[in-house]
């Protein structure tokens, strides 16, 4: 069932690599190492951009603070436009009131 001893399918359980001088096996190791190196690679640079994020999110944090601060502000001074609006609109009132009086009144005197 199992390949014989001397097959050379398992090499490394026949121990023929070492005594044959098996040069697949050196580039085997080489392309292994080269994976190794790829995979620490791949992981370094993943922790960097986690790294990186957890900073962005941490400015979208103090960014979102900060836009919340600034909307209550704009609504704050919404409502102070809205009546200084409301108070400029009451005096060029006045002024067209105090101009029809002024006017009636010097037409009346005449």
């Amino acid at each position: 069932m199992w390949p014989k001893h001397d097959c050379e399918f398992f090499l490394w359980e026949s121990g023929a690599m070492f005594t044959k001088g098996c040069n697949q096996c050196d580039d085997l190791q080489s392309q292994l190492m080269e994976q190794y190196t790829t995979v620490s690679e791949l992981e370094l640079g993943f922790k960097i951009l986690e790294e990186k994020l957890g900073k962005l999110k941490l400015k979208k944090d103090s960014m979102t603070v900060s836009m919340h601060q600034m909307n209550a502000e704009m609504i704050i001074m919404r409502g102070e436009m809205q009546k200084t609006a409301r108070g400029q609109r009451y005096a060029i009132m006045g002024m067209v009131v105090s101009w029809m009086l002024l006017a009636y009144f010097w037409m009346c005197k005449e």
